[in-house]
């Protein structure tokens, strides 16, 4: 008697007819019976002959009809199934090891894009503060937490950003010659871009030593360190700095809008 497998192995009722198509899509209902919707099962034959349960919709069987075999799936099944149904439907419908081994690369390659996707989203609602003080000695982690906070609090004031932020927090731990970063999220890209572009207002409210850019990814600091690396060789032996990293570029003072101060 052929199994069918779910997340182990179960003999197939007696009571179940089924399709005997290696590779077919396939329905089967109990004899005789009416079934509603969500007991009707959709089910792959593979080659080997295990019938893969994994979905309990998509065929509408009424009584006298039988098993009935159908070779596609409509969208609206489509989009019921989840990527490793599709890849399982597409899997019993190719005979291709060449074709197999592509779409296991897929099912392990979808969900890191995805991750991928999603922080990429996040990152571009986040931006990255140096220059607030760490908080007294002492404090216990939630006063250390509203701490910071209130900080926050008083440069989004400056910033004129009026929204409640998704996360802030400190990266890393405390080292004692400088304060840690702090990262902050924003709701979207809105106020992401207003707290940017308002960046210069920082100076001129009391944060002289506060400044804020973009969060970025690896590579990306690892390619603004080499241009901050650039720009000090440049200005060594000078009276004042010529050469300033501006929005992820080497510009001269006198290319920047406006000439205002760079804060990010």
């Amino acid at each position: 008697m052929l199994c069918f497998k779910r997340y182990f192995n179960e003999p197939l009722p007696q009571q179940y007819e089924f399709c005997r198509q290696p590779g077919a899509m396939c329905g089967y209902v109990e004899k005789g019976i009416s079934m509603s919707s969500w007991e009707k099962r959709l089910a792959i034959i593979t080659a080997q002959g295990d019938l893969i349960i994994y979905k309990y919709y998509l065929l509408d069987i009424g009584p006298g009809q039988g098993i009935k075999t159908i070779n596609d799936v409509s969208d609206e099944d489509v989009d019921k199934m989840s990527m490793i149904d599709l890849i399982t439907y597409i899997k019993g419908k190719v005979n291709d090891p060449s074709v197999e081994h592509l779409l296991e690369k897929l099912s392990e390659k979808v969900p890191k894009e995805i991750s991928r996707e999603v922080e990429a989203e996040k990152r571009a609602r986040t931006v990255v503060i140096s220059g607030i003080e760490e908080p007294a000695e002492g404090l216990r982690a939630t006063e250390r937490s509203r701490d910071l906070k209130a900080k926050v609090d008083e440069i989004l004031d400056a910033l004129d950003i009026d929204c409640n932020v998704s996360d802030v927090f400190r990266i890393g731990k405390p080292n004692g010659n400088r304060p840690r970063l702090v990262k902050l999220v924003f709701p979207s890209t809105f106020y992401w871009k207003k707290a940017l572009a308002n960046a210069r207002l920082l100076r001129n409210a009391g944060f002289r030593g506060v400044f804020i850019r973009k969060s970025l990814t690896e590579e990306e600091r690892r390619h603004e360190y080499e241009l901050r690396q650039l720009a000090r060789e440049r200005n060594n032996g000078k009276a004042e700095r010529e050469w300033v990293v501006y929005r992820s570029q080497l510009k001269h003072v006198s290319e920047l809008p406006n000439r205002r101060p760079v804060n990010y």
